[in-house]
């Protein structure tokens, strides 16, 4: 081993925690990088694999003449399949259980040429028989259904029975989502079933919707979807849904792609502190190093040799911190992957380990550390022998810090105090380094924690201050809103009609396919309100208030009019009267009577199918519900609270992800602020040895050290924690769609928490380095202090 090597070695030993910490950090940051890609990648073949098994419809058109538009559409370049079916909503219960469910229409064998199913125990629809059904997998799960069971389902004429043939999976519900504005329902509440056509045509004909669905060829041409939606709007269809459109692939690309986004953005974060780190550290090792420098440079040392040693030590901390980093992440992908396809029922898991990804993750740590490394070695090589053995000693006198010339009675304080404040401004590069590290780990744990707190809080905006209703109900046939009293059971307080129907929303080229709902103009079941917080008011007729995101989407303004298209011929032309801030969902609101209108109801009574319902404080949910559904012509009662439940649920894939995130800042916080406190003392070390020398005790230079330790923190946490506010900002940002409104709120007690949890860091993280005072030989030091 040459000389350089040996020191290399010895300078590694020396300072093993510090290098300990920075190789622990790429590590975390290679791994994090390779297990969320990797997952990303797998989830996204897993979800491809099926969609391809199974024929998921790239496209589907929804009212018209569906027939004609599929024969047609099937003629298309492009077009692989296509074919017709029927869709219905109703209610159904097994047992005393009540809830919704929805009917999709299947050819007699089972087998259409589009969405078809997996059966996974069993046995598909039996072709002789039309009274039969295939439950998917989460709904058979939550009520315990297995074939043989029987289910009943509202239809036109009352109850009708139908046998458990199979358990299925299906493509276009591997996440249940009932629409876009609803991507989150209870699985006990809501849930699909598949029975033939003819079951289908049984149901009320206003809860049917007719459907052309089609799949692409591997290989059609980009404007496939433009051809075959100008087609089906043209033969009268009322809107079309692209794949990326479908509700189920639409919430889960949600999900997957926030974790492509932060398989970037998370582990540059962990590398740009490793590579700060790196930088400290190896500073602060040349500071102290600079008479051997110039000994090397003196007996015929290159520069470049000189400047290839020091480069060295970020190329060793990339390194091996990148080979441990991306075999964990290659292991914890595959864990991942498999975890998260179990958790939403996927009945395929592929699982790809990416050459690509390994090496790109190989890569990052070596040349993170390298950039880190390149400009302390080449001011090493720059380091003249004659220069090196004049040392360190400044030119000029002394001055006041900073601090003392913006705050002039800090001039008065006790000496101790007056060398910890003039210590910070002696050695600007060391104090500025502090700074930048302190708050690179202030905002790693304030963008964790506040991604967190915004969707808790904007879960309980949704639930707790937009809607406050306690259930919603189902009636098996349409009532005037004037019988509706007989909801009004032991521990109700209040019962207000309800009339939705699925609209496609249109202004000029721009369309958008959602649910009207219709409520009275002075409701108390609903808060609308503007970005501003301006309480808004609904329409009484004529017009109509849309949440926020539609603004961009439609291309509207407060005032514009626009089409709403009911479908069936029926249409209105309604104004804009606002835009309502809602975190879930893109509805449009109107008046019961504008709604009533929009679907054709004619006569003096208005009939509606639902309402909703608010409980008594403090009254029994269970026993209330039982009631309601005990009331005759009601067909189910949704308990709203078990939506929130499902929303909280469905987001623990997220809270495990931000609290992992947390975890692994808070390790890099330590790790950083670990190297900066410690690679402080060490650089000091002769002049902390003088001091003890000229008889100030241990515990003052440690109180003078961790002093100066607190002022730097202090410091550092004012730009940590507004660049972690506007770094989690722009994380949930890119949340955000019309499925989900991810606007940042943070709680003020997660600012002082974070602050405080960072001042914890940084005195746990210098004791060590305190330690080490007593540790210092002060008749060593002294020599090097007067060599």
């Amino acid at each position: 081993m040459s000389i350089l090597g040996r020191t290399l070695w010895r300078d590694a030993r020396a300072r093993a925690g510090q290098f300990i910490a920075l190789t622990v950090t790429v590590a975390l940051g290679v791994a994090l990088f390779g297990a969320s890609y990797d997952a990303f990648g797998s989830l996204t073949a897993s979800y491809r694999g099926l969609y391809d098994r199974l024929a998921m419809a790239d496209l589907i058109a929804t009212g018209g003449p569906t027939g004609q538009i599929a024969d047609e559409g099937r003629r298309l370049d492009g077009v692989a399949a296509a074919s017709a079916r029927t869709v219905g909503e109703t209610a159904m219960k097994v047992g005393d259980h009540r809830q919704y469910a929805r009917i999709v229409g299947l050819p007699s064998d089972g087998n259409p040429a589009v969405d078809k199913v997996m059966v996974l125990s069993g046995t598909g629809l039996d072709p002789t028989r039309s009274d039969q059904a295939l439950v998917e997998q989460h709904l058979a799960g939550a009520l315990g259904l297995e074939p043989g069971a029987t289910v009943d389902v509202a239809t036109a004429t009352g109850w009708a029975t139908l046998h458990v043939a199979g358990i299925v999976a299906s493509p276009e519900y591997l996440w249940p989502a009932r629409s876009r504005q609803e991507p989150i329902v209870p699985f006990d509440q809501w849930g699909v079933l598949f029975a033939t056509q003819k079951v289908v045509d049984e149901l009320p004909a206003g809860q049917v919707e007719q459907q052309a669905l089609f799949v692409h060829t591997t290989d059609a041409p980009a404007d496939t979807d433009a051809r075959l939606r100008e087609l089906a709007l043209g033969l009268g269809a009322s809107s079309t849904q692209t794949l990326a459109e479908q509700p189920s692939e639409a919430t889960l690309n949600e999900d997957i792609t926030g974790f492509g986004e932060m398989s970037v953005a998370f582990p540059v974060l962990f590398l740009l502190a490793a590579g700060l780190g790196v930088s400290v550290l190896l500073s602060r090792l040349i500071a102290q190093q600079r008479s051997q420098i110039g000994v090397l440079r003196a007996s015929g040392f290159a520069r470049s040799r000189i400047r290839r040693h020091y480069l060295s030590f970020g190329l060793a901390v990339g390194i091996v911190g990148s080979v441990l980093g991306a075999v964990v992440g290659a292991l914890a992908a595959a864990s991942i992957t498999r975890l998260y396809t179990a958790a939403i029922s996927v009945p395929v898991t592929v699982i790809e380990v990416r050459p690509l990804t390994v090496a790109i993750g190989v890569l990052m740590g070596p040349i993170a550390g390298g950039i880190a490394a390149y400009l302390p070695s080449a001011r090493a090589a720059r380091i003249e022998p004659a220069e090196a053995m004049r040392g360190n000693v400044p030119a000029g006198g002394g001055r006041l810090s900073w601090a003392e010339r913006l705050v002039p009675p800090l001039r008065r304080l006790p000496v101790r105090w007056l060398a910890a404040l003039r210590d910070l401004g002696r050695n600007p590069r060391r104090s500025i380094s502090t700074v930048i590290g302190v708050a690179l780990a202030a905002m790693l744990v304030l963008v964790s924690w506040g991604m967190i707190d915004t969707v808790q809080i904007l879960l309980g905006q949704q639930f707790l201050t937009v809607q406050h209703q306690d259930a919603t109900v189902q009636l098996m046939q349409p009532r005037p809103v004037d019988d509706l009293s007989r909801l009004d059971v032991d521990g109700v307080s209040a019962v207000e009609p309800e009339l939705s129907t699925p609209v496609t929303l249109i202004n000029g080229g721009h369309r958008y396919a959602t649910t009207l709902t219709g409520l009275r103009p002075d409701t108390t079941m609903h808060t609308f309100a503007s970005s501003g917080g301006t309480a808004l008011t609904l329409p009484a007729s004529g017009g109509v208030l849309l949440a926020t995101p539609l603004r961009p989407i439609l291309d509207v303004a407060v005032g514009d009019t626009i089409e709403v298209d009911a479908g069936s011929g029926h249409t209105a032309r309604l104004r804009v009267a606002g835009f309502t801030e809602e975190p879930l969902g893109a509805f449009g609101y109107a008046s019961l009577a504008t709604v009533s209108a929009l679907t054709g109801q004619s006569g003096p009574t208005m009939t509606v199918s639902s309402a909703l319902v608010r409980f008594e404080p403090g009254a029994d949910r269970a026993a209330v519900i039982t009631r309601l559904t005990g009331v005759e012509g009601v067909a189910v009662a949704l308990d709203a609270q078990e939506l929130y439940d499902l929303a909280q649920k469905f987001m623990g894939l997220f809270y495990v992800f931000a609290g992992v995130m947390l975890a692994l800042g808070a390790v890099m916080a330590f790790a950083l602020i670990f190297v900066t406190m410690t690679t402080n003392v060490s650089e000091r070390a002769v002049e902390l040895a003088s001091l003890r020398t000229l008889g100030m005790s241990r515990p003052r230079v440690s109180r003078l050290v961790t002093a100066e330790n607190l002022i730097l923190i202090v410091v550092g946490l004012v730009p940590g924690l507004a660049l972690g506010y506007a770094t989690a900002a722009a994380f949930m940002s890119s949340f955000s769609s019309d499925l989900f409104q991810f606007d940042l709120r943070i709680r003020p007690a997660t600012f002082v928490i974070t602050a405080a949890a960072i001042l914890a860091v940084g005195l746990v993280s210098q004791v060590p380095a305190l330690r080490s005072i007593g540790r210092i030989d002060l008749g060593l030091a002294t020599r090097q202090r007067a060599s």
